[in-house]
């Protein structure tokens, strides 16, 4: 069936099932948090239409301010931990927190950031551990890879 839908009604392609239903994109509500307003499923395509933001990532603004001073970074870390916080406590892991995945919400030097890309994001399964393998290799720990023989 096509359509467009705001959360509230339920398609059913598979490629919203996937998409939607499983990670719960609707019931993401935070100012940090890029939202999902609607969903519009083809036969052949699944279109999200997401909260504009037009500030850029913060990968960007670190290249292009040079630094960052402390009572910046710690204000930017501050909204970014909120968000964590609050997606943790609907049981949602993001799995791919990295500067490009975060986003100013206006160009402007105050503005706030916002946390996007949930293309990896899993919902905890209590008392189940999340074990796959995932994330962006540039950004993941060395400790996460196996030793050298």
């Amino acid at each position: 069936m096509d359509g467009w839908t705001d959360g509230r009604t339920r398609s059913q392609g598979p490629a919203y099932s996937q998409c939607c239903e499983n990670v719960s994109f609707f019931r993401i509500k935070h100012e940090n948090i890029v939202s999902l307003q609607k969903v519009y499923e083809s036969p052949s395509h699944l279109y999200l239409i997401m909260e504009l933001v037009s500030g850029g990532e913060l990968f960007n603004r670190i290249i292009e301010r040079g630094f960052y001073t402390e009572r910046d970074a710690s204000k930017l870390i501050q909204q970014v931990l909120d968000a964590v916080n609050y997606l943790h406590q609907l049981g949602i892991v993001h799995r791919d927190l990295k500067p490009e995945n975060l986003l100013y919400a206006s160009p402007f030097d105050d503005s706030k950031i916002m946390i996007s890309d949930f293309g990896l994001s899993k919902i905890e399964e209590t008392g189940r551990l999340l074990s796959t393998a995932c994330g962006t290799p540039g950004y993941v720990g060395i400790k996460a890879f196996p030793p050298c023989s």
